[in-house]
């Protein structure tokens, strides 16, 4: 017997494309500090309200914390998943 998947949630990719970019821009330059900040938001995601709570505030996090140390291109990326997870938050309320 199969089990269905759920649909995944349209909202919740919003906040991923700029995400999946800063991660991968800073693995590339071993970027320590702010992959600290926010991957363990990133990889514990299970999809539940809290979880996302918890990656908006990694995502603030990281913008407050690292932002004298990363591009403007960078800052304006973490800006855009920040708008997007509070949209998605909202929504979820």
């Amino acid at each position: 017997m199969r089990h269905a998947r759920p649909a995944p949630d349209p909202l919740s990719r919003a906040p991923k494309k700029p995400l999946r970019e800063l991660i991968h821009r800073w693995c590339e330059r071993e970027e320590l500090k702010p992959l600290s900040v926010l991957l363990p938001a990133w990889v514990g995601n299970f999809g539940l309200t809290d979880d996302w709570e918890r990656l908006r505030a990694a995502v603030n996090d990281a913008y407050v914390s690292c932002r004298n140390a990363i591009p403007p291109d960078e800052q304006a990326l973490l800006l855009q998943a920040r708008t997007a997870l509070d949209r998605m938050l909202d929504r979820r309320r």
